[in-house]
């Protein structure tokens, strides 16, 4: 049985674009907003040289609903063309659980 959705992944292709739609159109509030890099990084991901820029958001009025997490693929970036064949792709990533 599944629980809970803890959050939803959205690669995206320009963080900055992605926060003024989120952020400024929509009215989520940003939970955080950080760089990840290094070993952990790479296991993670299954590439070498990740640089990862992650936001993550939530509606003010619903505190307790899963937040939606953003990711920007700094390096090694997503070609751009398909959505799925890797996570470096944009698209909606994840639904964790």
């Amino acid at each position: 049985m599944l629980g809970a959705v803890a959050h939803i992944g959205i690669t995206v292709r320009d963080m900055d674009e992605a926060l003024r739609f989120y952020r400024d159109l929509l009215g989520l509030k940003v939970l955080g907003d950080l760089m990840v890099e290094g070993d952990e990084a790479d296991t993670l991901i299954r590439e070498h040289g990740v640089k990862l820029r992650v936001a993550y958001l939530r509606s003010e009025k619903d505190l307790k609903g899963p937040p939606l997490e953003l990711l920007h693929f700094v390096e090694p970036a997503g070609d751009g063309k398909a959505p799925y064949p890797r996570l470096t792709n944009p698209g909606i990533t994840e639904v964790a659980f």
